[in-house]
């Protein structure tokens, strides 16, 4: 199959959208007042605020995997949380979209138990506090955990619940 020729190439570019089309080539990124708009007036956490409230996320974490039990666990996540898993609880490339999915998925064969997760810490000064968009901060955090057979890592992202103010994961990885 022969390349494109220089007039099709040519005739793309001249389709493209009126906002991409600036003198400069560069398109304009909207303020921040502008991207605001309604949203609410967030306070980021501080370094020091945005450790504690991941480590003892994790904390808490580790104490609901102790209890062996998966509802324990699950109330740390948010309802559309995700879960992505690289080779730590299965020899498999996962990942799950709420927690519904994250239940059933982590009950088959009680990945959980049997892979005795455990020793879950943060990383020390991993953790960072980001408002992601106007009215929604996240804090993410790397963090370091055992299992039967390996080490591994991996990193949260927590977002605050509006009603209960919790600070729950938005979205997990693991990995060896």
């Amino acid at each position: 199959m022969a390349p494109p020729s220089a007039d099709v190439i040519a005739g793309t570019h001249q389709e493209l959208p009126k906002f991409l089309k600036q003198a400069d080539g560069v398109m304009k990124r909207p303020s921040a007042a502008a991207m605001r708009g309604n949203a609410p007036q967030v306070k980021l956490p501080s370094p020091e605020e945005s450790s504690k409230i991941a480590s003892d996320w994790l904390a808490k974490f580790q104490q609901a995997l102790d209890t062996k039990n998966i509802d324990n666990v699950l109330a740390l996540f948010h309802e559309d949380a995700y879960w992505k898993d690289l080779l730590t609880l299965e020899w498999d490339h996962h990942c799950k979209k709420d927690k519904s999915k994250i239940k059933e998925w982590l009950l088959k064969d009680e990945k959980l138990w049997k892979r005795q997760v455990k020793n879950v810490k943060m990383e020390q000064g991993t953790a960072a506090a980001l408002e992601a968009m106007p009215g929604l901060v996240w804090i993410m955090a790397f963090y370091d955990f055992e299992t039967a057979i390996a080490r591994g890592r991996g990193c949260i992202r927590l977002q605050q619940d509006t009603s209960s103010k919790e600070w729950k994961v938005s979205s997990a990885l693991s990995h060896r």
